[in-house]
């Protein structure tokens, strides 16, 4: 399975999706487990459960996305560098534009979007 964090980056919305439902597992957890009181325990364990899923779904979207080399079809234009004078054109080169996002759909972005509907469906029932 892939490691989903190598493409960290707080710029995109479901790596925030993925911190943000961290801290607020940890901060219901602390709740659940009786570092604190609560008002309404049901409503903490129902955002606990959500929190797991919001996770789980950030954590699907972040393994469909990769970074690939982005190249456009050109030609160079061969010069001699001594005189200046044209050697010709070389058609059909890969000329490298920079890198792009594509989505991959692999096996383990759908166990997680599975979980994390999972979850979200436990926190609604």
């Amino acid at each position: 399975m892939d490691n989903p964090f190598t493409n960290l980056d707080f710029k995109r919305w479901y790596n925030m999706l993925i911190v943000s439902s961290f801290i607020v597992f940890v901060t219901c957890l602390g709740g659940v487990i009786g570092i604190y009181t609560p008002n309404d325990m049901e409503f903490l364990k129902t955002i606990l459960i959500a929190s797991i899923g919001f996770f789980f779904i950030g954590m699907g979207e972040s393994s469909t996305r990769f970074m690939i080399n982005d190249y456009e079809i050109g030609e160079y234009h061969q010069v001699n560098p001594l005189t200046g004078e044209s050697w010709g054109h070389i058609p059909n080169v890969k000329i490298p534009k920079g890198k792009k996002e594509i989505r991959k759909i692999k096996l383990s972005s759908i166990a997680f979007y599975l979980l994390g509907i999972t979850f979200l469906a436990l926190a609604l029932v």
